[in-house]
């Protein structure tokens, strides 16, 4: 019978690594209850399916200090001007009747006098004549017009208009919406290793993530290119480019995921390890005593709507600590008690 209890994060790894005959770095090697679990994989464009399994290349920390959810959306104010405001009305009336081919006549109809107002009129062509066919409209008629069709060809018409008449063109100022930002997460650790060989983990930790957060240099085209241009040609093309870093899935375990967020699939846009976070303190043999991470990570696909749907937040399974099904793969879970 189940207890409801969650086992300790570094007991159901060990459980899964044992039967797949591999290891991964975690720390500390007390781990407790709660981790963050980092797989890095190689780097495709549009590749943001998430994977939350352990596997050999996993690194496993504790919780970071700080767990923020920031969505920044992109609504500005613009003025959208006479036209814009016309075409928006227009687009919204032919939209709601279903009727999308309509909406070019519809506005070709509503344009037709400017059209004609602003016939032959360029930057190099603007005559006395041409004004004064424009001051011979109704005053409030006139500067509409002006300012729907010819600010653009002849700016000096539509102020000169505006001015003598003491009236401007609504800018039609309104709220535009243009996209969603990808998130950008934040996270810090202070590690303090206790013994040798925890400061090797930590070690390797820090090695494997710079290794993977870092572009690799590849040559361009083949052998025979950079020995046409000799030894010079053959050097700089032989770094010619930059494959890009890995990317990363992150999640956490031992946490009510209705409470928290979900990551996407990110990649690692910044990454700083302050060795002597506390002043110059020493371990035995020289290794710091302690270490100070912070990390900003950025995900690969925007958050939708899709995203936040009622099935997306069933309560996660919880893994019974005196039940061997809790570890095993065919339990129906994975690793860490999230359904497969």
């Amino acid at each position: 019978m189940s207890t409801g209890r969650i086992t300790p994060a570094e007991s159901v790894i060990d459980q899964r690594m044992k039967k797949r005959n591999s290891s991964t770095l975690t720390f500390p090697h007390t781990l407790g209850h709660h981790a963050m679990i980092f797989n890095f994989k190689e780097y495709a464009y549009g590749n943001s399916a998430h994977a939350t399994v352990v596997n050999t290349e996993s690194i496993v920390l504790p919780l970071p200090k700080n767990l923020q959810d920031n969505m920044n959306i992109k609504v500005g104010a613009d003025e959208i001007g006479v036209l814009g405001s016309l075409a928006a009305n227009g687009a919204g009336s032919i939209s709601k009747l279903g009727d999308a081919a309509g909406l070019g006549s519809k506005l070709k109809g509503m344009f037709n006098k400017t059209k004609d107002a602003a016939a032959g009129l360029s930057p190099d062509d603007i005559s006395v004549d041409n004004a004064i066919a424009g001051l011979s409209m109704a005053a409030e008629t006139a500067v509409f017009i002006a300012g729907a069709g010819l600010g653009a060809i002849a700016p000096d018409i539509t102020k000169g208009i505006g001015a003598g008449t003491g009236t401007a063109i609504n800018p039609y100022a309104t709220l535009v919406f243009s996209g969603v930002d990808l998130k950008v997460h934040t996270f810090e650790w202070t590690l303090s290793p206790e013994t040798p060989e925890e400061a090797e983990t930590l070690r390797r930790i820090i090695g494997t993530i710079q290794n993977n957060i870092t572009p690799e240099i590849k040559s361009v085209g083949g052998d025979g290119i950079g020995e046409a241009l000799g030894d010079l040609g053959e050097t700089t093309l032989s770094r010619g480019l930059l494959k890009y870093p890995s990317m990363v899935d992150c999640f956490f375990y031992g946490i009510d995921s209705n409470f928290f967020y979900r990551m996407k699939t990110c990649m690692i846009s910044q990454f700083n390890v302050d060795y002597a976070p506390n002043g110059i303190a020493l371990n035995r043999g020289g290794k710091p005593s302690a270490m100070r991470i912070n990390m900003v990570m950025t995900e690969a696909a925007i958050h939708t709507k899709a995203d936040y749907g009622p099935e997306l937040f069933l309560p996660p399974a919880v893994a019974d600590e005196d039940s061997e099904e809790g570890a095993d793969d065919s339990a129906g879970t994975d690793v860490l008690g999230v359904p497969k």
